[in-house]
């Protein structure tokens, strides 16, 4: 009687969903939230670190390494937030969803709320409108949202990569650690790069899994049988990426010295400050006056006071301006990391 009027698809739906359930309640999301943590320790921790943000790879204008790293933090919270609401469905209505054979076997019992107590049990959604695969929706939309989280967490390993190899981050040694096979110095960003190698095979293959998953020919065919099967893999994947993240961050430290010289070294990433403010005090052809003066150059602070006092400015606005300096242009920065 435990089989009775089931197809095989009646237990694989919800099977695979309650599989999905237990292991992103129990390993992935924790494991997520865990790094997630790490990185809003980073942004309260760093919040004042003023360093030199970067806009197609070239000097803009000065940000803090905590407000940098609060932005990946907030990102990825929201997305959690989604991942912890996605709902799973579940089917048990025979071999094209008519239950055929339940109803023809016993009409007398209401199997369209039986089949919806018996789903409800497992705290999956009931589906009563399916051919005899219960379709994948719900499954491709979890996929997806994790899609979005490595995605999130490809930009973050990234961009601490780039870090590391600007110098503004430093690694810790491991004493056993060969960081080269020919370069003893090496201390390499491999935790980062483990990261976003899994991360890029696991939404690789979400994608392809996502593609075919809507597709069930007429009423039913194997092929998503075969697909399905490597959830466990994608999650195998995700979890590698996540805990090499987590390793990656857990070695870093600031590297103060060297954010700091990179920061003084070109005071015309204040411009944008200057320009702004011209304007407001009515200065005709401000964006152009200060395009002129500091395209392309590369100023010291000597430099640029030079260019302040030559602006046919009162004193007084002079003064303000001069009070301008690449670790006090931060905007709200400070204030944002509070906030989220």
């Amino acid at each position: 009687m435990i089989h009775f009027g089931l197809t095989s698809e009646d237990v694989n739906n919800i099977a695979y969903r309650l599989m999905l359930k237990d292991s992103l309640d129990k390993v992935i999301m924790p494991k997520i939230l865990e790094l997630n943590q790490e990185i809003k320790t980073r942004a309260k921790k760093y919040k004042q670190i003023v360093i030199l943000g970067r806009t197609h790879g070239q000097a803009a204008i000065p940000t803090t390494f905590g407000k940098e790293m609060a932005v990946f933090y907030s990102r990825l919270k929201k997305e959690l937030t989604a991942l912890k609401n996605q709902t799973l469905t579940g089917k048990l209505n025979g071999a094209v969803g008519n239950f055929n054979s339940f109803y023809f076997a016993d009409p007398r019992i209401d199997w369209i709320k039986f089949s919806e107590g018996f789903i409800t049990s497992f705290d999956l959604l009931p589906n009563l409108m399916t051919t005899q695969i219960n379709p994948f929706e719900d499954i491709i939309s979890t996929l997806q949202n994790i899609q979005r989280i490595n995605g999130i967490l490809l930009d973050f390993d990234q961009d601490m990569w780039r870090y590391i190899s600007d110098g503004w981050l430093k690694l810790a040694v491991k004493e056993k650690e060969v960081g080269s096979s020919t370069m003893p110095q090496k201390v390499n960003p491999i935790d980062f790069e483990n990261s976003e190698g899994n991360l890029t095979l696991a939404n690789g293959l979400m994608q392809a899994m996502n593609d075919k998953l809507y597709i069930s020919r007429l009423q039913r065919d194997l092929t998503n049988s075969t697909i399905i099967r490597n959830l466990g893999t994608i999650l195998g994947y995700c979890l590698l990426a996540y805990k090499s993240s987590l390793t990656g961050i857990l070695r870093t430290d600031i590297n103060q010295g060297k954010i700091n010289e990179d920061l003084e070294k070109d005071w015309s990433i204040l411009s944008e400050g200057l320009q702004t403010f011209l304007r407001k005090e009515g200065f005709t052809e401000a964006y152009d006056y200060v395009k002129k003066n500091v395209r392309g150059k590369q100023m010291d602070k000597n430099a640029w006071e030079n260019l302040i006092q030559a602006l046919p400015l009162d004193q007084k606005q002079k003064e303000k301006i001069l009070k301008l300096t690449p670790t006090s242009y931060i905007g709200l920065a400070e204030k944002l990391v509070d906030e989220i």
